[in-house]
């Protein structure tokens, strides 16, 4: 049999006492919660078998998960795939982190719907990706897709334009330089798409965007003309010709401005 030697408050760890056990060979000095304190009523002088101390090392060990995983999750709301990650890093035994895990979820402390609600809620607010992205990133973090496609539906239709086009909008004001309007529209298409948003809704955002600028047009061939003239300056003739007007065409630039740019170049 073992008996409680001493019980003594930890001072550099709140909450946690230190508890002095001894038998007839050995002592020893176990920290415990007071959590668990209270559960086996642990007093000076009381007798445990050796079954008990194990089960006493145990609790310990799962309160010290328990309360691992309240620290993480002071910082802000985490997934529960998140607090596992988190808790099986810090070594913690499977059944302890699942153990922590059940506990916190019955206390609400951990609830995947309401994280994925207010994630998304600051995605909304805080960030201009579409929901297509958002749910990706909800799926990393572990998150259900029946949660997912319950929470994306607070994502509106006009918040997804408004953030849409707050995104390409200085972009597509500045236009390019080095681009024809086409191939800028469909780079813009690109980033759109990347950023999660679906065909209905880039296609509303850029047929508002105003892609033609003369100026900017101009520019742009003169910048893309002199890169075909570079790369076809072996060609000659009505060779040449044709493979500069294919590579510029291929660009996006309309025939009309090609011919004028080839004829500004010739008469040069």
């Amino acid at each position: 049999m073992y008996s409680v030697n001493k019980i003594e408050y930890e001072e550099n760890e709140k909450g946690v006492y230190k508890v002095d056990i001894k038998n007839d060979s050995e002592s020893d000095t176990i920290l415990v919660h007071e959590d668990v304190l209270v559960r086996f009523a642990l007093r000076k002088g009381m007798q445990l078998s050796l079954q008990m101390l194990e089960q006493l090392k145990h609790a310990q060990q799962d309160i010290k998960c328990y309360h691992a995983a309240i620290y993480y999750l002071s910082f802000r709301m985490r997934s529960t795939q998140e607090t596992r990650d988190y808790l099986y890093k810090k070594m913690f035994e499977t059944h302890q982190i699942e153990s922590a895990i059940k506990r916190l979820t019955k206390e609400n402390v951990l609830n995947d719907q309401a994280f994925a609600d207010m994630f998304i809620k600051n995605r909304i607010q805080l960030s201009n990706k579409g929901p297509e992205l958002i749910k990706r990133e909800l799926d990393k973090l572990g998150i259900s897709q029946e949660i997912v496609e319950q929470s994306i539906q607070a994502y509106s239709r006009s918040d997804q334009i408004k953030n849409a086009r707050s995104y390409i909008e200085k972009k597509a004001n500045q236009g390019s330089k080095r681009h024809s309007a086409k191939e800028y529209k469909n780079k813009l298409t690109q980033k759109l798409m990347q950023r999660g948003y679906s065909h209905s809704i880039i296609k509303e955002v850029l047929q508002d965007v105003i892609y033609s600028n003369y100026k900017l047009e101009q520019e742009a061939i003169y910048f893309q003309g002199q890169k075909a003239m570079k790369k076809y300056r072996n060609y000659e003739g009505k060779e040449w010709g044709y493979k500069v007007k294919s590579y510029l065409y291929r660009k996006g630039f309309s025939l009309e401005d090609i011919n004028a740019f080839l004829q500004s170049y010739i008469g040069e």
